[in-house]
This record gives C-alpha cells, structure tokens and sequence, in this order.
C-alpha cells in the first residue's frame, strides 16, 4: 500500500466534493473512482472511508454516496463582519476580496484589495486579530493557507506577485514576482498542496 497514492485520492474527492464537481447525493462506486483519480481500489476505499469519518461521504448499499445536505437541518450563523476598519479615504471601508480559513477550521484569513492587509479572524467569537500589512501590494484578490496553517499566500494581482505569510509571527515575506503586471494575464487562483 502506497500512502501518498492514498492520501492523493483522498485529496482528490475531496476536494471535489468541497467544490461541489461530486453534489450531495451523488452515488459513487469504486470502480467508477478508479478511472476518475487514476487509482486503485485500496486507496479508492481507503479515501471513501476517511471522507465517511468527516462526514463528507457515506456507504448506500453495496456503494458509496457523497453525503446529502438536509436543508431542514442547517441553522443560520451569526454573520461576522469583515468591513470594520475605515479605508485610506475618508468614509471609505475596504474592499475584502479573498478569505481562507486555517486547516483547523477556528480561524478565517481575510485579504483587503484595497487596504494591502489579511486580517485574521476568530470564527469562535466573531473578534478580529491586528490586520498584517502587505506593505503596499494593493489588489490581494486571493489567499490560501498551508496544508499545516503555518504560512497564507497573498495574490496581489495588480503587481503580479503572491507575498509568503508566516502566520505564527504575522510577518509578511518579500513578494515573488510572478508576471509582469495586468498584462501578464495574472490569475488570482493560489493552489496550496
């Protein structure tokens, strides 16, 4: 048994699944999943078992079914505001455009185009931690943060580059250039394994 085969079809369903490719409801089969992620049936079963213990998939019959959403059950947040800091005009609030949430789930990364900052967010309590500046990389259009939440990854779109984060000292690191500005064709799209 190969682990890291295993661990990139579960990698792969997931995030399907997160990104709705594989929708509530749908049935899968392992067979089916082979084909799909390029991988035998061990690490196929293997990864369907560890989506079921998430909650994300579940046996139906003799197969597999990515977990259906009951809308009857989903209850309604408190929504947490992310535009409370006054912008650099007067009257003016910043623009959130990208937000991340840490691997463990209790904390939100929110980049700001318009004020070159990522401001962290406690999801327990709704209270927000001293925004880190980017040091004037307006357009932050996307973030993602390491698969061990210990650095984000700031797009900053206008001047084609992606500012490392270490999030344990909140100090942004010099930005990697990436393009040559708008007419690079930049994408703001971070993918972090």
């Amino acid at each position: 048994m190969n682990p890291a085969n295993d661990d990139g079809a579960y990698r792969q369903l997931r995030a399907a699944i997160l990104a709705l490719d594989v929708v509530p409801g749908e049935r899968l089969t392992e067979r089916g999943l082979e084909s799909v992620l390029s991988a035998s049936r061990t690490p196929i079963r293997a990864a369907l078992m560890r989506l079921e213990n998430e909650g994300l998939t579940r046996r139906e019959g003799r197969g597999w079914q990515v977990t259906p959403i009951d809308l009857t059950t989903l209850k309604a947040e408190k929504p947490i505001s992310i535009r409370t800091k006054p912008g650099p005009t007067k009257g003016y609030y910043g623009q959130p455009l990208a937000i991340a949430i840490s691997p463990d789930g209790k904390t939100a990364y929110v980049a700001d185009g318009a004020l070159s900052t990522v401001t962290p967010i406690d999801l327990a309590n709704g209270t927000h931690g001293k925004p880190i500046s980017l040091s004037g990389q307006v357009g932050s259009d996307a973030i993602a943060i390491s698969s061990n939440g210990a650095a984000a990854y700031v797009a900053n779109q206008p001047s084609s580059t992606v500012t490392p984060i270490e999030l344990a000292t909140s100090k942004p690191e010099k930005p990697i250039k990436i393009g040559s500005g708008w007419d690079s064709g930049f994408e703001a799209i971070i993918t972090v394994p």
